[in-house]
């Protein structure tokens, strides 16, 4: 999901992601399908939501590229598999701050930032 947002300080896109498990399940053809419209952003851009997968993969860092943010990262992990904690879920912003929230019935906690496009 993609709105261009008509803000006082400039126009910027808010981008919403999630992307399928990167095992067994593949992200790259989902991904692909959001290229054209990433590589096409007219203003600057902030993309949160669930990746199912980690900041520094190849994946995560394609969404950065395109749409030249870096990721707000948490302290605390989103998501727990077998008991070893994930960061899956992110904000990718030119500047901010974020902090994980609680779960509130989701398997994934939720994230909240302040952040700058």
């Amino acid at each position: 999901m993609a709105v261009k947002v008509n803000a006082p300080s400039g126009d910027f896109w808010m981008i919403g992601a999630h992307l399928q498990h990167p095992w067994p399940d593949i992200q790259w053809p989902l991904l692909d399908e959001s290229l054209p419209v990433l590589k096409n952003l007219d203003a600057s851009a902030i993309v949160a939501g669930d990746f199912n997968t980690l900041y520094w993969t190849a994946a995560a860092q394609k969404v950065g590229h395109l749409t030249h943010t870096r990721p707000i990262r948490t302290k605390r992990p989103t998501f727990f598999l077998w008991n070893i904690g994930l960061h899956l879920d992110h904000i990718w912003a030119s500047y901010g701050r974020a902090h994980v929230r609680p779960r509130f019935g989701s398997d994934h906690r939720g994230i909240v930032a302040d952040v700058w496009p």
